[in-house]
């Protein structure tokens, strides 16, 4: 096994679409994360700093389930379309506006 099986845990006998699938979802969550981060300009900053918890919390779930390769390619997915359904509704339910 080379330099990069290492890097991205790729181990023998495991899948190279596994490995890819892991490390494209853990390269998703950067910018999903710069998303969560400049939502402060249209969400008022106490509930930016609950979407910044959401996607630690995120984040922490994907390293936790590092070992599903799946799993951490919907975690990006899942953190856009909860941001959307959260800034969504916090523009209905609160007429936030940028």
């Amino acid at each position: 096994m080379g330099r990069v099986g290492i890097l991205v845990g790729v181990r023998s006998g495991a899948s190279w679409a596994a490995a890819v699938a892991r490390a494209l979802g853990f390269v998703l969550l950067v910018p999903v994360g710069l998303l969560y981060l400049v939502s402060g300009l249209v969400v008022p900053l106490p509930w930016t700093a609950v979407l910044w918890v959401l996607w630690l919390g995120a984040a922490a779930f994907a390293v936790a389930s590092r070992r599903r390769p799946g799993v951490v390619l919907a975690v990006p997915l899942v953190a856009v379309v909860a941001w959307v359904a959260f800034v969504s509704a916090g523009s209905a339910l609160f007429d936030w506006t940028a």
